[in-house]
């Protein structure tokens, strides 16, 4: 298994580990989530990171594994959505006082997200 095959898999369990975690122990929101009334819209973030986080790193690990063509448009579209979250949470930090850990987490998966896309099949 290459390294690409690898780190999204491993970022598909981390985002679904990470959703389980927020909803199995309501306190640990307060280590990722700005202070104050927006804890319920950012609930709102599970679908699409299941679903466009999660399943698409699994996704482009499998087509990786399968060494499929289409495995670099999966990582593309994965890092893509990574930074797009990853910009969102820098945001709630500098306007919101939001927890530096998820700009840190945010900010690694997406530097090794397209790090990993960039790699050949």
């Amino acid at each position: 298994m290459d390294v690409a095959t690898f780190y999204f898999n491993v970022q598909a369990g981390a985002v679904a580990l990470w959703w389980l975690m927020l909803y199995a122990a309501p306190s640990s929101r307060a280590w990722f989530f700005p202070a104050g009334k927006l804890e319920d819209p950012l609930l709102a973030f599970v679908i699409p990171d299941l679903v466009v986080l999660s399943a698409g790193s699994a996704l482009a690990a499998l087509l990786r594994h399968r060494r499929r063509s289409s495995a670099r448009w999966a990582a593309w579209f994965v890092s893509g959505a990574v930074w797009y979250a990853a910009s969102y949470t820098v945001a709630w930090a500098v306007l919101l006082d939001a927890p530096l850990l998820s700009v840190a987490l945010m900010l690694a998966a997406a530097f090794g997200s397209v790090y990993c896309a960039a790699i050949r099949v």
